[in-house]
């Protein structure tokens, strides 16, 4: 997968990191904002589900702690990245997710064949809600992994770096979506291990080019 972008300036590192290649950075950086926003698009359809069912007070605050949590990955963005380049990051997760179509249907398949076949009189609308959030979580799952990897080469080359380049909303993001299931959330889904590990591949295997070539 061969993605090419505008250019647009990072952050600039603190000098106790200045080690930790700058090519390095701004690649993990890029893929964690795709990967992030696609993330983002799963939760908005388990909150869009959850909505319509209008489950229980308990749920409307849940949702509502979600979206706090989305208002401030936003606003640290806006912070990092302006307007343009946000919306080609949204398109290119767009494009992840058409390129791996065929993954997320075979998870999709093995989700409800796990979900039905633990409780075969769920109700129907139960069951997408419960597949939307396990969509949600395998691919935040590789995102997670993706991050985990790129964590242990950052301490190869500082091994104080003071926290993980995942952005912890992605942590608190994890810990939530699961409490929409409930009793029926599935914690051991072999569908949801099994492609989390197919997209962490793909996601390595993203190539990225700027105006002065590959990055």
């Amino acid at each position: 997968m061969n993605i090419t972008l505008k250019p647009y300036d990072l952050p600039s590192p603190q000098r106790s990191l200045d080690n930790i290649p700058k090519k390095f950075m701004h690649r993990t950086s890029i893929k964690i904002f795709i990967i992030g926003a696609l993330v983002w698009d799963y939760t908005d359809t388990v909150l869009e589900l959850a909505a319509q069912m209008r489950i229980d007070r308990d749920t409307r605050k849940l949702s509502h702690a979600i979206r706090e949590i989305r208002r401030d990955y936003d606003y640290m963005c806006r912070k990092h990245i302006d307007v343009e380049h946000v919306e080609q990051i949204c398109d290119l997760s767009l494009l992840f997710e058409r390129i791996n179509k065929d993954n997320l249907a075979k998870l999709n398949y093995g989700l409800l064949n796990e979900i039905r076949s633990r409780d075969a009189a769920l109700d129907e609308d139960y069951i997408m809600l419960l597949d939307a959030v396990l969509t949600a979580l395998t691919v935040l799952d590789a995102l997670r992994m993706f991050a985990a990897e790129c964590d242990i080469k950052i301490a190869k080359c500082y091994p104080y770096a003071p926290h993980s380049c995942l952005p912890d909303h992605f942590r608190r993001l994890a810990v939530l979506l699961p409490q929409y299931a409930g009793d029926h959330y599935i914690p051991d889904s072999e569908a949801r291990r099994i492609t989390a590990r197919v997209l962490l591949n793909e996601i390595n295997s993203i190539e990225l080019y700027d105006n002065n070539g590959k990055i």
